[in-house]
C-alpha cells in the first residue's frame, strides 16, 4: 500500500512535468510569432562583413564596419567577450549603441538611421557606429554577425549569416585618441620621438601606423603635433630680417641663409618665415651635424619660404647654384620652396647643387622653373623624401644641357660603394628626363615615385624640344661590376613621358625593377615602356606593367631573372582600360597630404575583377592575398 507521502510527491513531480511542457509549447509558439532572426535560413554563399577600423578606450568603442560581400545587409549581432579564456561572446553590446536610431528585435544593429525592412548596407559601403562602454568590463573581443531580411513562404524574415560571422580581438589601451584625425588619412600626431600617421587601416588593429621615412629626428621632440628641436640653438630668417642689425631671434631675425651659417653648429635649428626671399648665390659649405644633431634648415611650421634669385645675381664660380651645399654632412634641408632660378647664359643652372657630402636628408622641397631641379654630384647616404621637382627647362638660346628634374652625378671611382635613396618623390613637365643617374657609379635605390610629362616643354606636348624625356633614367657608365646591383626601382609610376617611362641607358650592372608601372610612354621613335636591352646583362624584372606605350611596350636582352610581369605572365594576362578604378591622369597633380606624402589617388589602381590581381611573385615586398598584384599599387579587395 502506497504511503500517502509518495502519492503527494508523484503528483508534484507530474505537475512539474507538465508546467514545464507547457511553458516550452509556450515559448515556442512565442518566438514563432515574433520577428525573431531565422537561422535555418541561410544567406547566400559571398555575404561577408569585416572590421574595417576601430578605436576604443574604457569609456567607448568606435566602430567601422565594411560590406565586402556581393549581397547586400540589413543590420548585424554584435557580442562581446571580457577575457581571452572566455570562449564565446555572450555580453550584448547592441543595447549600449549611441550612434544609431534604429535596433532590431529582439537585439541587433540596423545598417542606417532610416526605419523599415531593407538591406541598406550594399556592398564596398561602410558603416560607423559608436558604444558606450561605461560601467563595462574591459572588452577582450567582439563577434559580428551580419543580418540579411529574406522572403520565405511570402513573408520577410530577417536571416542571421551564421557562416559569416567573424571575431576581432581588440585593444583598447589607449588607441582612441586618433579617432577623429583617421578620417583625414596622412593626419600625423607626435608619439614619443617619431610620427604616428592616420591611415586607412583595413586590417583595424590600430588607426595608426608608424611613419619609418619621416621620424622625429633623435635630437627632436613632439610638441602641439610638431617636432621640434630638443637641444641646440634655434635661429630665424625673414623677409623683413636684417643680416647687419638682427640677432637671429624670432623678433629680429636674419635674411641670408649665408649669415646663419656663420653660426649654426651641430644640433642648431635655422627656421625661415613666410614670404618670398630673393637670394644672391647662398654658400654652405664646410660645416656639419653628426648623426645625432643634425643641422635642420627648415620652413618654419605652417609656413611657406620660397626662394628665388635677385635681381643682382650673377653667375661667377662654379656650379651655378642657388644654394650651393659643399662638403657639409648631416644636413636635413625640409620644406623650402625654390623657383625662378632660369639661366641668362650657357651653365647649368641648378636650384640646388649638392657636392662631396654624406648623410643630408632633403624633404619636402618643391623645385621648379630652374634650369635643372637639383644636382647630386659625389654624394653618399642622401634621402630624397616626398619632393617634387617640375617645370625645368634652358630657355637660353644655344643651351643643349640636358634640363632634368633631379639628377645624381658622380666623377670618381671612389663613389662606387656609395648608396642614396629617393622616395615620395615626382617628376613632371621637366624638359629633360625626370630623373636620371646617367653618369652615377653608386647604388640608386627609388620607391613610390611618379615620372611624367617629361621630354616636352613645360605645360605643353611640343615636341620640337627632341629631348630623350626618358621617365626613369638609370644608367649610363660603364666602370661598374657586372655582378653589383646598383639601381633598385621599385612601385613607380612612369605615364606618358616622351621616352621610355623606364631604362637602363646603356648601362652594364644588374638592376632590380620590381612592381612598376609604364603607361601611354614613348612618342620619340621606338621608345615606350621598358628598356633593358644591354647585352649580358641578368636585369630582376618582375610585377611590372606595361600598356598602352606608343612604341614599344618592352625592349629585353636577357630574360633570365624577367617574368611575372604583364606580357610574359602565365596564364596569360590582358591588360585594359577596365582594370583600373580610373584613367584620370589629372590627380597625379593633385596636392599632397598633409605629411608631404604623395597625394591619394586611385589612377591606375586595379579594379576589384582585374585579372593582374595576384599575378606577381614574392619579391620581398609586402602583399595582400594569395600574390603580390602586379603594378605600383597592391590591393586590399
Amino acid at each position: 500500500m502506497l504511503k500517502k507521502k509518495g502519492v503527494s510527491s508523484m503528483i508534484g513531480y507530474v505537475l512539474l512535468v507538465s508546467f514545464i511542457l507547457l511553458l516550452a509549447v509556450l515559448v515556442y509558439f512565442l518566438l514563432k510569432t515574433y520577428a525573431n532572426p531565422v537561422e535555418e535560413l541561410k544567406c547566400p554563399d559571398e555575404t561577408s562583413i569585416v572590421v574595417k577600423s576601430y578605436q576604443c578606450d574604457s569609456t567607448k568603442l568606435n566602430l567601422t564596419l565594411k560590406n565586402d560581400g556581393n549581397f547586400d545587409l540589413g543590420g548585424y549581432f554584435i557580442l562581446a567577450t571580457t577575457s581571452p579564456n572566455q570562449e564565446i561572446a555572450t555580453l550584448d553590446l547592441s543595447r549600449n549603441i549611441t550612434s544609431s536610431i534604429s535596433k532590431l528585435s529582439p537585439r541587433g544593429v540596423k545598417f542606417g538611421e532610416v526605419e523599415g525592412s531593407d538591406n541598406s548596407l550594399n556592398p564596398n559601403k561602410e558603416e560607423k557606429d559608436i558604444y558606450d562602454l561605461t560601467g563595462l568590463e574591459p572588452i577582450y573581443s567582439i563577434e559580428i554577425t551580419p543580418l540579411r531580411w529574406q522572403e520565405e513562404n511570402n513573408q520577410k524574415l530577417l536571416v542571421a549569416c551564421t557562416d559569416a560571422k567573424i571575431k576581432k580581438v581588440l585593444n583598447c589601451t589607449g588607441t582612441f585618441g586618433c579617432v577623429d584625425e583617421c578620417t583625414i588619412p596622412g593626419a600625423r600626431e607626435c608619439l614619443g620621438n617619431g610620427f604616428r600617421t592616420c591611415v586607412n587601416d583595413y586590417d583595424g588593429d590600430s588607426c595608426y601606423e608608424w611613419n619609418a621615412v619621416i621620424p622625429c629626428l633623435p635630437t627632436e621632440t613632439c610638441s602641439g603635433g610638431i617636432c621640434m628641436p630638443q637641444t641646440g640653438n634655434i635661429y630665424y630668417l625673414a623677409t623683413w630680417g636684417n643680416d647687419f642689425t638682427g640677432d637671429g631671434s624670432i623678433t629680429n631675425p636674419w635674411y641670408n641663409l649665408t649669415k646663419a651659417w656663420t653660426v649654426v653648429e651641430a644640433g642648431d635649428t635655422v627656421y625661415l618665415r613666410e614670404g618670398t626671399y630673393f637670394y644672391d648665390r647662398q654658400v654652405l659649405s664646410d660645416k656639419s651635424g653628426s648623426e645625432d644633431n643634425l643641422i635642420l634648415i627648415s620652413a618654419y611650421p605652417g609656413e611657406n619660404p620660397i626662394i628665388t634669385k635677385s635681381s643682382s645675381y650673377t653667375p661667377s664660380t662654379w656650379p651655378t647654384a642657388l644654394i650651393y651645399i659643399r662638403n657639409s654632412d648631416y644636413l636635413h634641408v625640409k620644406g623650402l620652396e625654390i623657383t625662378g632660378f632660369i639661366p641668362t647664359n650657357l651653365d647649368q643652372w641648378s636650384g640646388i647643387y649638392a657636392y662631396d657630402s654624406q648623410y643630408d636628408i632633403f624633404e619636402q622641397l618643391n623645385i621648379y622653373d630652374c634650369g635643372k631641379g637639383m644636382t647630386l654630384h659625389n654624394v653618399n647616404q642622401f634621402n630624397i623624401i616626398n619632393c617634387d621637382f617640375h617645370d625645368i627647362q634652358n630657355v637660353y638660346p644655344g643651351n643643349s644641357l640636358v634640363p632634368e628634374g633631379l639628377e645624381f652625378y658622380s666623377d670618381s671611382e671612389d663613389n662606387l660603394n656609395a648608396i642614396n635613396y629617393v622616395d615620395g618623390c615626382r617628376f613632371w613637365w621637366n624638359a629633360g628626363k625626370g630623373i636620371s643617374s646617367y653618369s652615377y657609379k653608386g647604388r640608386l635605390v627609388i620607391n613610390n615615385s611618379w615620372s611624367f610629362y617629361n621630354g616636352y616643354t613645360p605645360g605643353t606636348f611640343d615636341n620640337s624640344l627632341k629631348s630623350s624625356g626618358m621617365g626613369f633614367s638609370l644608367g649610363g657608365t660603364n666602370t661598374n661590376d657586372p655582378g653589383t646591383i646598383a639601381r633598385v626601382v621599385t612601385n613607380c609610376l612612369a605615364f606618358r613621358n616622351r621616352g621610355w617611362g623606364f631604362s637602363e641607358n646603356g648601362d652594364t650592372y644588374n638592376m632590380q625593377i620590381y612592381n612598376n608601372i609604364a603607361y601611354k610612354n614613348g612618342l620619340a621613335g621606338t621608345a615606350g615602356g621598358f628598356d633593358f636591352n644591354t647585352a649580358g646583362v641578368f636585369y630582376y624584372i618582375s610585377n611590372n606593367i606595361a600598356y598602352d606605350n606608343s612604341g614599344n611596350n618592352y625592349v629585353l636582352n636577357v630574360l633570365t631573372n624577367v617574368n611575372h610581369n604583364s606580357w610574359d605572365s602565365s596564364p596569360v594576362v590582358t591588360v585594359d582600360n577596365n582594370d583600373f578604378v580610373s584613367i584620370v591622369e589629372s590627380q597625379l597633380l593633385n596636392p599632397r597630404n598633409s605629411d608631404g606624402s604623395l597625394p591619394d589617388i586611385d589612377f591606375l589602381h586595379l579594379v576589384s575583377n582585374s585579372d593582374l590581381i595576384n599575378r606577381g611573385v614574392d619579391i620581398g615586398l609586402p602583399y595582400s592575398g594569395s600574390a603580390p598584384d602586379l603594378g605600383p599599387f597592391e590591393t586590399n579587395y
